[in-house]
């Protein structure tokens, strides 16, 4: 197995260790999840397109062996779950319902409690 190291923005990491950890996911999975998934979309795609072009020749896609758990969802179902909690959160926050906390205050709280 290889290994392999990405820079990713803050807030890219914080939602993909969120969205991952609410499914059970550690990180390494949820990439190995989307990347296996969009591989596949891509080889599909490949295959829609040549098999227009080629009639009956087009190639077989070997299907993924091992079952897919039904606690995952899609990223756009997760996009959809999220957003109306996070607008809500940013209507607090402007409301001055909830207090926005940098990351040292945040921890700083934290401890305290």
């Amino acid at each position: 197995m290889s290994k392999l190291t990405l820079d990713i923005p803050d807030a890219l990491h914080r939602a993909v260790k969120t969205f991952s950890s609410a499914h059970g996911l550690t990180i390494r999975d949820f990439f190995i999840e989307m990347t296996e998934r969009q591989l596949k979309e891509s080889a599909k795609l490949k295959t829609k397109t040549k098999s227009k072009t080629q009639g009956k020749n087009k190639p077989k896609i070997m299907k993924k062996s091992k079952k897919k758990n039904p606690k995952y969802i899609t990223e756009k179902e997760a996009d959809k779950m999220l957003k109306p909690y996070l607008l809500r959160m940013v209507q607090r926050i402007e409301n001055g319902e909830e207090e926005l906390l940098s990351k040292e205050e945040f921890f700083k709280e934290l401890r305290k409690s």
